[in-house]
């Protein structure tokens, strides 16, 4: 009896070590190669939630200033934040396989830009997908059709010189942004409408950053 005991226990060892990994890989299953979440969100990603406050993201240690950040009194400020090694994240997971590009504009996280195809938005809309998936998902979203009325005028085959698509938010402020070439879905974005839609990013001016103490100008 104990030895038939004593093999029973070690069969349920051995069964909880092989199914050990396992596990591991299906709690992990949300996550990329990477490390990055799979699923962006309408307004975050991961820790980065649009709006939130530069000092936040800094005292979080969610973002670094690039060491060529030049600081200003008083100026529409706009900067593309390095970001630290993240908990889970492998190192070195950069474009075009990793980690998202972050764009501080005017003291507040404005737009996340994922880049792993890896990466879907909450309807499965990943990059490279056609954009007729697009327009079959949020064809009939009359927020949809007021913000893109131009563009879904024009036949499938030609949105393929068509920058980008906005689908918006109930806020009337932000959305996602689907940006399109020959067709296909290139770059996901989500933040304020204002900041979707540049085709430069922050542009060519240096990175700028509010001086710490001074009150922006209203």
């Amino acid at each position: 009896m104990r030895a038939s005991l004593g093999l029973v226990l070690r069969g349920a060892f051995l069964f909880v070590v092989l199914l050990a990994p396992v596990a591991e890989a299906a709690e992990r299953s949300d996550v990329t190669e990477s490390g990055w979440p799979r699923v962006i969100g309408a307004d975050r990603y991961g820790p980065y939630r649009i709006g939130a406050s530069e000092e936040a993201l800094l005292k979080g240690r969610l973002i670094v200033l690039p060491a060529d950040l030049v600081e200003v009194d008083d100026q529409d400020t706009c900067y593309y934040p390095e970001l630290p090694k993240l908990a889970g994240v492998k190192a070195g997971a950069g474009a075009p396989g990793g980690e998202p590009m972050l764009i501080i504009y005017k003291d507040r996280l404005a737009r996340i830009e994922v880049r792993d195809t890896a990466v879907a938005t909450s309807d499965g809309l990943r990059l490279g997908d056609p954009v007729s998936r697009l327009l079959a998902l949020y064809g009939k979203d009359p927020d949809f059709r007021q913000r893109n009325a131009d563009i879904l005028k024009l036949p499938v085959g030609e949105l393929g010189s068509i920058p980008f698509i906005v689908r918006p938010r109930r806020d009337g402020l932000s959305g996602i942004a689907y940006w399109v070439s020959n067709a296909a879905i290139s770059q996901i974005m989500v933040g304020d409408l204002e900041t979707l839609v540049w085709d430069e990013g922050c542009g060519t001016q240096p990175p700028m950053r509010r001086r710490p103490g001074v009150r922006p100008h209203r």
